[in-house]
């Protein structure tokens, strides 16, 4: 049994774009995303007092936890929704923005507790009120996304949210030229970023933005949101819990600074790791249709071609660049790398699995096969980390790689979303690093 999304037949849009041509715009688009948001934070660096600009990355943190966990996996439920029954984008926008409107109360008297209680200084408070306006206006681009999405049009979305980034830049810098520098300032002109960020995507998905002219109604699809939200949550917790959680065993179990060579190591990986993450947003609606229903696998093929060979570099290259850059500050790190790198494929091929499966109504596998691989990294570094410190936690996650594939792509086969090469292919793609490092290493050591 699927989980509760309103079952209805899939039809592939007029005029589908290639799948190549829609994923490479998507990461090009995705790429200067990540260039505007890594200058626009290393910015702040520069023209805050050190204080300041931690101030705005803790509000930062706090927000993204906090509205990631208010999404309730409305995001993903409702670019489902809108692929497998035909939607008039007026009611995706008034269903969507009700649920909004309930996370935004929430946040609102969670705000308001903190402010009241004395827990917030008034910088803090409001630090976290213009974040957390920016964030919800991020949450209402949701229908408008969506529905471009089902269409193809994973790129002009895509596109559509560089301008915020864009914009933020400009005013950030026209603060400079004015001698304006300031938190709030700073923020103020995030906010209109994103409330111009929103108005173009609602623009850009226009009278074609509509998911159909179908007859679904407003209660019918508040109730399948209901319905799926809560598995598709809970499989995006696994893999954020299975990211971060060894992060906080490193610090208890062993010392702040084996957390910082652990975390170093990881931050190059997690680049590698962001490409699954990109494609398998992008490729949602194309999974929705099932995986054979568009030419997915030449695509996929690439991106084990390009992850691989990513990890393989960075496995060979990764410390002997860090230690050009940071001389022995960071050795433990070292020996954590190319483990770390080894495991880039198959951390990345599980996102695209996971986004298939999610797609087909079968969240509550992606929970199973995470959680699964979960108990078995947290196992391991509870045992390792004591006694290798930050190098015993890339034993939990080659455990977590192990076994969260592999048993994905068993229940995929099972639920007939992956069948014969496609899953042979994924399985092979993400054994393959590792068993070439882990071959190299006992042919270095046979020598040595």
């Amino acid at each position: 049994m699927a989980d509760p999304i309103v079952p209805a037949a899939v039809r592939m849009p007029p005029g589908a774009a290639p799948v190549g041509t829609t994923v490479r715009r998507v990461y090009a688009a995705s790429g200067l995303a990540l260039v505007g948001n890594q200058t626009f934070t290393l910015l702040l660096f520069i023209v805050l007092p050190v204080a300041q600009a931690g101030l705005i990355n803790w509000g930062t943190a706090v927000c993204a936890l906090a509205f990631y966990i208010l999404d309730a996996g409305i995001e993903t439920a409702a670019v489902i929704a809108a692929k497998r029954q035909q939607v008039p984008l007026r009611t995706l926008v008034l269903v969507v923005s009700s649920f909004r409107g309930v996370a935004a109360l929430i946040a609102i008297a969670a705000w308001g507790l903190g402010v009241l209680s004395g827990r917030l200084g008034q910088a803090e408070s409001v630090v976290l009120l213009l974040v957390g306006a920016s964030n919800m206006v991020r949450l209402l681009q949701t229908p408008f996304s969506a529905a471009l999405q089902v269409r193809d049009r994973q790129a002009d979305a895509a596109f559509v949210s560089v301008v915020p980034i864009a914009i933020r830049l400009f005013g950030l810098g026209a603060l400079a030229f004015v001698h304006a520098i300031s938190v709030n300032a700073i923020l103020v002109a995030s906010l209109v970023g994103d409330v111009a960020g929103l108005a173009l995507m609602a623009y850009v998905a226009g009278p074609q933005g509509t998911a159909g002219q179908g007859s679904l109604s407003a209660r019918d699809l508040a109730r399948g949101l209901l319905g799926s939200a809560p598995m598709i949550t809970a499989s995006q917790a696994v893999v954020i819990a299975q990211s971060r959680f060894d992060w906080l065993l490193v610090a208890a179990l062993a010392s702040y600074a084996a957390l910082a060579n652990y975390a170093l190591a990881n931050k190059a990986v997690e680049l590698i790791v962001l490409a699954g993450s990109i494609f398998g947003r992008a490729a949602l609606p194309w999974f929705v249709e099932g995986w054979a229903s568009r030419d997915i696998g030449p695509t996929v093929r690439y991106l084990i071609g390009v992850t691989t060979a990513g990890g393989l570099v960075l496995a060979l290259m990764g410390w002997p660049v860090l230690h050009l850059v940071t001389g022995e500050k960071y050795a433990q790190a070292a020996p954590m790398i190319p483990i770390l790198a080894a495991l880039g494929p198959a951390l990345v091929l599980f996102q695209v699995v996971q986004f298939a499966v999610v797609g087909q109504g079968a969240a509550r596998y992606v929970v199973a096969a995470g959680g699964a691989g979960l108990v078995a990294q947290v196992a391991t570094d509870l045992y390792a980390i004591p006694r290798w410190g930050g190098l015993g936690a890339t034993f939990g996650m080659c455990a977590f790689a192990l076994i969260s594939l592999p048993l994905l792509l068993v229940f995929a086969r099972r639920r007939a979303i992956l069948r014969g090469r496609p899953a042979l292919e994924l399985l092979v793609g993400g054994a393959l690093l590792p068993s070439v490092v882990a071959g190299g290493y006992l042919v270095a050591r046979l020598l040595s």
